[in-house]
């Protein structure tokens, strides 16, 4: 991983371009029903959240093993103004934040590569980058084929995966996207806000795993983002 003043710095863009897009946004945030305890050796700012982790329906291709049944519960230090309002989605491999009481879906593919949306009860969505609609979605990949390079390299155009001649995954016109360092990249457009990790880009040989999480959720965003960092930069 980056030394901890990058990371410091990402998170702080990130931050930043959550609370942008979500000041256009027109969605509610959910409410969680349970609190979270809090702690005396944090800042009065913070608590120590043990929140349910949901367990996501979640398709494979049938050569893929289904991933264990993750924890029922995980502890994490929140904000204490946003802590009862999360819950964890969890496939048993990749877990994210997202806003309480919504639903959650998850596909693995052949190759490895996933597919998460977390969404609200009732909702639509679309695998369509056009089109914003409410929720958390992740998606990660390996570079070693040419899925995982379309996945990055409309958000790294510099970079091997774009040099190979692969089609891209266009990001959605008018998305904003700013670098904050060789291997991430953060983004906006519309409501939604959100990064694109691409370990070692500028080598063209390598075979490495990225991501891309984006979120339509309100203010929420900032938190989930910041957590996702987290769990999808590599270390």
């Amino acid at each position: 991983m980056n030394d901890s003043k990058t990371m410091v710095a990402a998170l702080s863009v990130l931050a930043v371009f959550a609370l942008s897009a979500c000041s256009t946004s027109h969605h509610s945030d959910a409410r969680a029903t349970t609190p979270s305890p809090a702690s005396d050796a944090l800042p009065p700012s913070t608590t120590v959240a043990t929140l349910p982790v949901v367990a996501c329906a979640t398709t494979t291709s049938g050569t893929e093993p289904v991933p264990a049944r993750p924890p029922a519960r995980e502890t994490l230090n929140l904000p204490t103004a946003v802590a009862d309002r999360l819950w964890l989605y969890s496939d048993g491999r990749t877990t994210v934040l997202a806003p309480a009481s919504w639903i959650c879906s998850s596909s693995i593919g052949a190759d490895g590569s996933l597919a998460m949306f977390v969404v609200p009860v009732g909702s639509v969505s679309s695998t369509n980058p056009e089109l914003d609609y409410t929720g958390v979605f992740v998606n990660t990949d390996n570079t070693a084929h040419g899925f995982g390079q379309a996945l990055v390299c409309g958000y790294f155009p510099k970079s091997a995966a774009a040099r190979v001649g692969q089609l891209c995954d266009h990001p959605p016109k008018g998305t904003k996207i700013k670098p904050v360092d060789a291997d991430l990249v953060t983004f906006t457009h519309g409501p939604t806000s959100g990064f694109a990790v691409y370990p070692d880009a500028s080598n063209a040989t390598a075979n490495v795993d990225v991501a891309k999480v984006s979120c339509d959720a309100g203010t929420l965003c900032t938190e989930i983002l910041r957590d996702a960092l987290t769990r999808f930069r590599p270390s």
